[in-house]
């Protein structure tokens, strides 16, 4: 915490940072997959860019799949802003959560393209899940919070002429970056179509994942790791010692 604010007073840091977070759910997906011993295969990749027209496209920022679906991974690394997060200013939470909107309709977007067949990367009959990982946790799922997200998304959605269908045949899921390392292995596990069906489930909707998988998967939960990446750790202690 204390970090960023010294990091944030830095000239152009917001693209580095985002770059950085990017690569870190890259990096973390690919080593909790390595430490993956059974279940589904899963595949990850940074799709190529492609050609629509004139325009050059990004696309998602990280393809998660296997044979049964493919998440859709979009990393955001902005927070709450202060107001929002402890003043409780209504006016602020409400815009942070429209903030949060455009990311999940800009990942709509990026499927569009993917079911258009513009990218290089294709689904298959794969079933297609968009997903907003956030560095930290936003904490908006009560009610009230979740039906402003949704009320956003959809006004959004009309503004980019994206057919609100999209919310329900493709339900989007917003999670942190810690969530969404104990979901990650939890895929492994059961697969990834399986994983957001029961996500999807109008019972849960608008739940934080952390107690969706408590919920639904404890067994699952129970083999989940929280110690990959304690190499880093050993690799500073090492350095530390030699002087580097």
């Amino acid at each position: 915490e204390g970090l960023f604010f010294d990091i944030a007073k830095i000239k152009g840091y917001e693209q580095a940072y985002g770059d950085a977070f990017e690569d870190y759910v890259y990096d973390v997906s690919n080593i909790l997959n390595a430490g993956c011993k059974s279940g589904f295969s899963v595949n990850i990749a940074k799709p190529e860019p492609y050609n629509i027209g004139k325009n050059i496209k990004h696309g998602v920022d990280l393809l998660v799949y296997d044979t049964t679906g493919a998440i859709l991974v979009e990393c955001k690394s902005k927070r709450l802003s202060l107001k929002a997060r402890y003043q409780l200013d209504s006016q602020a939470l409400y815009g942070e959560i429209d903030v949060l909107a455009r990311y999940v309709v800009q990942n709509y977007k990026n499927l569009e393209d993917i079911t258009n067949g513009y990218t290089g990367w294709q689904h298959g009959d794969r079933s297609l899940f968009p997903v907003v990982v956030t560095l930290v946790s936003w904490n908006l799922f009560g009610p009230k919070a979740y039906e402003r997200l949704e009320e956003s998304v959809l006004s959004l959605l009309d503004k980019a002429k994206i057919s609100r269908d999209v919310v329900n045949l493709y339900p989007y899921t917003v999670m942190s970056v810690e969530e969404y390392e104990t979901a990650f292995q939890v895929i492994t596990q059961v697969g990834v179509k399986e994983f957001f069906s029961k996500r999807a489930s109008e019972n849960q909707k608008g739940w934080m994942v952390t107690p969706f998988i408590q919920t639904n998967f404890p067994k699952e939960l129970e083999a989940c790791r929280n110690d990959y990446l304690n190499f880093v750790l050993s690799d500073l202690i090492e350095e530390i010692r030699l002087g580097v």
